[in-house]
């Protein structure tokens, strides 16, 4: 039986394999889940791990995306896949504890309401290390707030499909917060569940993480904090390109655009009430200027000149 559908993005990835399966080999319920690889562009060496993994794990469905695509478009298909009651993201970078899977389908069984269950987890500077930085996240139940403004559900979520008829897709238009702005949907609809156990590792500033793009990262939670009224979080030099990329009243799934008006904070009067915050994220614009400079300087230049000028932004 399949209760839940893992969807893993494989990109670019030889490294991390052969550590990823390991991992995969000590879940303590793998009776019960499929694994979706969904595997973008791949290379001879990847092909040549997985395929010996295949073999031995019959739950693994190998699924070849002759080119690279984006990582949300990636996850909206693989949730068109899933035969899973649950649905739930493990990265190829990241370890996910044993027990993770289990403890997140539990939380969902045995509260009915939640639609999402998430919890805490380590950040680690290279691969396979135990020791790192904890991440204690907020309990939902008293935080709610809290999670229409940042990305609470971390690495390792898991939620019900059928929830995507109520709350939608993953946004395509982003490539690195569409899993906040997904967040921030279920969350106005739904209670979120936390697990007590401590969920996995996930790997920081690997050399191929889009996380390390501060220029997008920024141009994109402009683009999210307006979607939702959270004024005092934007970053004013961006707000203009950011608007340009995304459509704000839309969310991107299967080539087409649907509406999203009815998910963001508020009616607009609403809106209108938080619109005053927005005078904190002027008064943040003089340091926001000088982040935008250095965030637009070329890698080399950021490296050699923006370390010692920019040294405190």
């Amino acid at each position: 039986m399949c209760k839940i559908t893992v969807i893993t993005s494989v990109y670019n990835c030889s490294p991390f394999l052969e550590g990823y399966f390991r991992a995969v080999e000590k879940i303590t319920n793998k009776h019960e889940i499929e694994i979706l690889l969904m595997h973008n562009a791949p290379q001879q060496a990847e092909v040549v791990i997985i395929s010996e993994y295949v073999e031995r794990f019959p739950f693994i469905k190998h699924i070849i995306i002759p080119e690279l695509e984006g990582l949300y478009t990636s996850w909206n298909k693989g949730i068109q896949l899933a035969r899973g009651k649950y649905i739930a993201i493990w990265n190829t970078d990241d370890i996910r504890m044993p027990c993770s899977l289990s403890d997140q389908a539990i939380a969902l069984d045995e509260d009915l309401d939640a639609a999402m269950s998430y919890g805490d987890f380590i950040i680690v500077g290279k691969y396979g290390d135990r020791e790192g930085r904890p991440v204690m996240e907020p309990r939902f139940k008293d935080n709610s707030k809290a999670f229409l403004r940042e990305h609470h559900i971390g690495c390792f979520p898991m939620w019900r499909k059928e929830i995507h008829k109520s709350v939608g897709y993953f946004d395509e238009q982003f490539r690195l917060v569409a899993d906040l702005d997904f967040q921030i949907r279920v969350s106005l609809k739904y209670p979120l569940v936390k697990v007590n156990t401590m969920l996995g590792y996930y790997l920081e500033n690997t050399p191929s993480n889009l996380s390390s793009n501060r220029k997008l990262q920024r141009m994109e939670r402009t683009a999210l904090n307006t979607r939702y009224s959270n004024f005092d979080l934007l970053h004013l030099p961006y707000l203009f390109g950011s608007l340009k990329k995304v459509k704000i009243s839309k969310y991107k799934w299967y080539d087409a655009y649907h509406d999203i008006r009815s998910w963001s904070n508020g009616d607009a009067r609403r809106v209108w009430s938080k619109l005053p915050l927005i005078f904190i994220s002027i008064s943040n614009l003089p340091l926001d200027t000088l982040r935008f400079i250095k965030y637009s300087l070329p890698k080399t230049y950021q490296n050699k000149i923006g370390r010692n000028l920019f040294s405190r932004f």
